[in-house]
Protein backbone atom coordinates (compact mmCIF):
# COMPACT_ATOMS: atom_id res chain seq x y z
CA UNK A 1 0.00 0.00 0.00
CA UNK A 2 2.81 2.43 0.88
CA UNK A 3 4.61 1.64 -2.38
CA UNK A 4 1.45 2.36 -4.37
CA UNK A 5 1.00 5.71 -2.59
CA UNK A 6 4.64 6.64 -3.23
CA UNK A 7 4.30 5.76 -6.91
CA UNK A 8 1.18 7.94 -7.27
CA UNK A 9 2.87 10.82 -5.45
CA UNK A 10 5.93 10.71 -7.72
CA UNK A 11 3.80 10.39 -10.84
CA UNK A 12 1.61 13.36 -9.90
CA UNK A 13 4.65 15.57 -9.24
CA UNK A 14 6.10 14.66 -12.64
CA UNK A 15 2.82 15.46 -14.36
CA UNK A 16 2.53 18.81 -12.57
CA UNK A 17 6.05 19.79 -13.60
CA UNK A 18 5.32 18.77 -17.18
CA UNK A 19 2.57 21.41 -17.34
CA UNK A 20 5.01 24.30 -16.88
CA UNK A 21 5.22 26.61 -19.90
CA UNK A 22 7.39 29.54 -20.88
CA UNK A 23 6.06 32.92 -21.92
CA UNK A 24 7.16 36.52 -22.39
CA UNK A 25 5.72 39.12 -19.99
CA UNK A 26 5.53 42.67 -21.30
CA UNK A 27 5.89 45.81 -19.23
CA UNK A 28 2.13 46.26 -19.49
CA UNK A 29 1.52 42.95 -17.69
CA UNK A 30 0.43 40.90 -20.71
CA UNK A 31 1.84 37.38 -21.08
CA UNK A 32 2.57 36.16 -24.62
CA UNK A 33 2.73 32.40 -25.07
CA UNK A 34 3.50 31.66 -28.74
CA UNK A 35 7.25 31.21 -29.25
CA UNK A 36 8.02 31.76 -32.92
CA UNK A 37 11.81 31.61 -32.93
CA UNK A 38 14.47 34.08 -31.86
CA UNK A 39 15.45 37.71 -32.34
CA UNK A 40 18.93 38.97 -31.42
CA UNK A 41 19.63 35.50 -29.98
CA UNK A 42 16.72 35.77 -27.51
CA UNK A 43 13.38 33.95 -27.62
CA UNK A 44 10.76 35.79 -29.65
CA UNK A 45 7.01 35.61 -28.97
CA UNK A 46 4.44 36.62 -31.57
CA UNK A 47 1.37 38.77 -31.07
CA UNK A 48 -0.94 39.33 -34.03
CA UNK A 49 -2.04 42.75 -32.73
CA UNK A 50 -5.56 41.56 -31.88
CA UNK A 51 -6.67 42.13 -28.28
CA UNK A 52 -8.49 38.78 -28.28
CA UNK A 53 -5.46 36.80 -29.49
CA UNK A 54 -5.54 33.37 -27.74
CA UNK A 55 -1.75 33.50 -27.35
CA UNK A 56 -1.97 36.62 -25.16
CA UNK A 57 -3.05 36.60 -21.52
CA UNK A 58 -4.11 40.11 -20.55
CA UNK A 59 -3.08 41.35 -17.10
CA UNK A 60 -1.57 37.94 -16.29
CA UNK A 61 -0.74 38.79 -12.66
CA UNK A 62 -4.45 39.05 -11.82
CA UNK A 63 -5.45 35.72 -13.40
CA UNK A 64 -6.51 33.25 -10.72
CA UNK A 65 -5.02 29.77 -10.72
CA UNK A 66 -1.97 30.84 -12.77
CA UNK A 67 1.50 30.83 -11.23
CA UNK A 68 4.00 33.13 -12.96
CA UNK A 69 7.68 32.82 -12.02
CA UNK A 70 10.33 35.13 -13.50
CA UNK A 71 13.54 33.84 -15.05
CA UNK A 72 16.77 35.87 -15.32
CA UNK A 73 16.44 35.88 -19.12
CA UNK A 74 14.96 38.39 -21.49
CA UNK A 75 12.83 37.89 -24.59
CA UNK A 76 11.20 39.89 -27.38
CA UNK A 77 7.57 40.38 -28.35
CA UNK A 78 6.99 40.72 -32.09
CA UNK A 79 3.87 42.56 -33.25
CA UNK A 80 2.71 44.23 -36.49
CA UNK A 81 3.51 47.88 -37.20
CA UNK A 82 -0.24 48.49 -37.55
CA UNK A 83 -0.45 48.41 -33.72
CA UNK A 84 2.33 50.99 -33.25
CA UNK A 85 3.18 52.63 -36.58
CA UNK A 86 6.34 54.36 -35.32
CA UNK A 87 7.43 51.42 -33.09
CA UNK A 88 7.68 53.96 -30.26
CA UNK A 89 9.58 52.45 -27.34
CA UNK A 90 10.39 49.31 -29.31
CA UNK A 91 13.78 47.65 -29.01
CA UNK A 92 13.92 47.19 -32.76
CA UNK A 93 11.87 47.14 -35.95
CA UNK A 94 11.82 46.19 -39.58
CA UNK A 95 9.49 47.06 -42.45
CA UNK A 96 6.47 45.20 -41.03
CA UNK A 97 7.10 44.39 -37.34
CA UNK A 98 8.12 46.00 -34.04
CA UNK A 99 10.08 44.12 -31.37
CA UNK A 100 9.61 44.98 -27.68
CA UNK A 101 12.07 43.80 -25.04
CA UNK A 102 10.42 41.92 -22.16
CA UNK A 103 11.14 39.33 -19.45
CA UNK A 104 10.96 35.58 -19.89
CA UNK A 105 8.64 33.88 -17.37
CA UNK A 106 7.66 30.33 -16.53
CA UNK A 107 3.96 29.84 -15.89
CA UNK A 108 1.77 26.92 -14.93
CA UNK A 109 -1.76 26.23 -13.83
CA UNK A 110 -2.40 25.97 -10.11
CA UNK A 111 -5.14 23.92 -8.50
CA UNK A 112 -7.99 26.37 -8.05
CA UNK A 113 -9.62 26.72 -4.63
CA UNK A 114 -12.82 25.32 -6.09
CA UNK A 115 -10.99 22.14 -7.14
CA UNK A 116 -9.48 21.70 -3.70
CA UNK A 117 -12.78 22.30 -1.85
CA UNK A 118 -15.05 20.36 -4.16
CA UNK A 119 -15.60 17.56 -1.63
CA UNK A 120 -16.64 20.12 0.97
CA UNK A 121 -19.21 21.47 -1.46
CA UNK A 122 -20.56 18.04 -2.41
CA UNK A 123 -20.88 16.59 1.13
CA UNK A 124 -23.78 18.87 2.21
CA UNK A 125 -25.63 18.05 -0.99
CA UNK A 126 -25.19 14.32 -0.37
CA UNK A 127 -26.33 14.71 3.26
CA UNK A 128 -29.40 16.69 2.19
CA UNK A 129 -30.25 14.05 -0.43
CA UNK A 130 -29.82 11.25 2.11
CA UNK A 131 -32.14 12.99 4.61
CA UNK A 132 -34.70 13.73 1.89
CA UNK A 133 -34.79 10.11 0.69
CA UNK A 134 -34.92 8.75 4.23
CA UNK A 135 -37.90 10.98 5.11
CA UNK A 136 -39.62 9.96 1.88
CA UNK A 137 -39.22 6.26 2.74
CA UNK A 138 -40.65 6.77 6.26
CA UNK A 139 -43.69 8.58 4.86
CA UNK A 140 -44.35 5.82 2.31
CA UNK A 141 -44.09 3.10 4.99
CA UNK A 142 -46.70 4.72 7.23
Amino acid sequence: MKLKFLFILILSSIIQQANAQTGCLSGGGNLYTFNSGSYLSRPMYDWNGNVSDPNRISNAASVRCLRILPTPNSCYIKYPRTVNTNCTGAAGSDATYCYDAATLYNYSALPCPLDMNLTLLILPIIAYGFIFIRRRIKIDLI
